[in-house]
């Protein structure tokens, strides 16, 4: 589990560090949404075996400008925050939706929630840090790196509750900007 969570960490760190040091907005190129996604899942299932994802994608291809390997990063972080901190057993749902001008991905979870206390600082990681019993397994660090990933394809990221756990939205547009 701590090489995981080692593992996990580097590959958050050099997400991070190769988009900050990019002089240049990031290289995207047309990936296929269906193939990200299941390289993200394979990842998921190898890493994390006993864990449920439920996918749900259009049944046309949908073709995206983006890093795949980031954005691999952001599928896999935000389902396990979903493993780590919904307190669920039921599967979490990964859902695709095809829009005109943009792609939506939602990761939702059956579980507990996000405390309201925290929705507001979702992505800022100083107040994730503040006060927290085990640091290591709560770095905060996850969103903070999928946020800056979704950013700099040009999307956006949010974050909330719905009424049997919590759900995670991010959109990436359909062309280059």
């Amino acid at each position: 589990k701590d090489s995981a969570w080692l593992l996990n960490i580097v590959e958050n760190l050099l997400a991070i560090t190769r988009i900050q040091n990019s002089d240049s907005a990031i290289g995207t190129r047309e990936e296929i949404v269906e193939e990200v996604l299941g390289e993200a899942l394979q990842k998921m299932d190898t890493r994390h075996p006993e864990f449920k994802i439920r996918a749900s994608i259009p049944d046309e291809i949908i073709m995206l400008p983006m890093d795949a390997l980031l954005i691999e990063q952001v599928i896999i972080n935000l389902l396990e925050n979903a493993l780590l901190h919904s307190g669920s057993k039921e599967p979490v749902d990964v859902i695709v939706k095809n829009g005109t001008e943009c792609a939506t991905f939602i990761v939702r979870d059956y579980g507990q929630g996000i405390p309201e206390e925290v929705l507001a600082h979702l992505f800022d990681i100083s107040s994730l840090m503040e006060d927290l019993p085990d640091a290591r397994k709560k770095t905060g660090i996850g969103l903070l790196i999928c946020k800056t990933i979704i950013s700099a394809h040009h999307g956006t990221l949010t974050g909330h509750n719905h009424s049997l756990g919590a759900e995670f939205i991010f959109t990436l547009p359909k062309r280059s900007q």
